[in-house]
């Protein structure tokens, strides 16, 4: 058997970050679960109901549960609890995950808020007074 390479264990030791994360798609059926109660309706709250709603049969199916979690998201509470509930069993440091939602927030500020993810670096720009290229 080889030995590791030498990095190995230097690459393992190293911080990880999360560079895309679906809101929606990260949420654990906890997290889902709290947002039913807060909107009763289509999707369950009940955990073992919900563990049931989860069981995809098709791609469509998947669709239908996934925009259906999307509806539950109605209220800057909502969001709130999203990010920093998907943040927190993920492990991600909640600062920089409130800095990444405040450079959103700047987007939207300062009509971005249809711009994709390259928007952050106009976020930078707004907020440095400097534009890094035309």
């Amino acid at each position: 058997m080889t030995s590791p390479h030498p990095l190995t264990d230097f690459v393992a030791g190293l911080p990880k970050a999360e560079i895309h994360v679906h809101h929606v798609g990260s949420a654990s059926p906890r997290i889902v679960s709290e947002l039913a109660a807060r909107h009763p309706g289509t999707v369950p709250s009940d955990l073992d109901e919900l563990r049931e709603f989860y069981t995809f049969r098709d791609f469509a199916h998947f669709v239908e549960v996934y925009l259906a979690v999307v509806d539950l998201i109605k209220e800057p509470e909502d969001v709130r609890l999203l990010t920093f509930e998907v943040a927190r069993e993920m492990g991600m440091s909640l600062p920089n995950t409130a800095t990444a939602q405040q450079m959103f927030s700047a987007c939207v500020a300062n009509g971005g808020a249809e711009w994709d993810h390259s928007a952050l670096v106009r976020a930078l720009e707004l907020m440095a007074k400097h534009e890094v290229a035309k």
